[in-house]
């Protein structure tokens, strides 16, 4: 039995709700893929609360976001990089090889 789903996800705020689902409902491991960490979404306060809720459920679980520009990432104040440096175990960030 296949439980996969897929969802059409066209708008920042869509963006940022599908990765919420995932935090949830996630058990170990959530894999992100994004261009850029966009503020629009990973500034997101319900994402980063669920980031947040998702690292620290036990010591087994862990975010992984690959990112291909890390120019927002690097702008003072993006929220996610803050959970990302204080949780810097659970939540882990890597850029692409250019």
């Amino acid at each position: 039995m296949n439980d996969k789903q897929t969802q059409q996800l066209s708008t920042p705020e869509d963006y940022a709700r599908g990765i919420v689902k995932l935090l949830q409902g996630a058990r170990k491991t959530v894999d992100v893929f994004s261009p850029e960490l966009t503020p629009l979404v990973f500034s997101d306060g319900e994402l980063i609360e669920a980031a947040r809720a998702f690292a620290l459920r036990n010591q087994h679980t862990t975010m992984r976001v690959l990112i291909r520009d890390t120019a927002p990432l690097t702008r003072q104040g993006h929220r996610f990089k803050i959970i990302a440096q204080r949780i810097s175990s659970k939540v882990l960030v890597r850029a692409l090889a250019t």
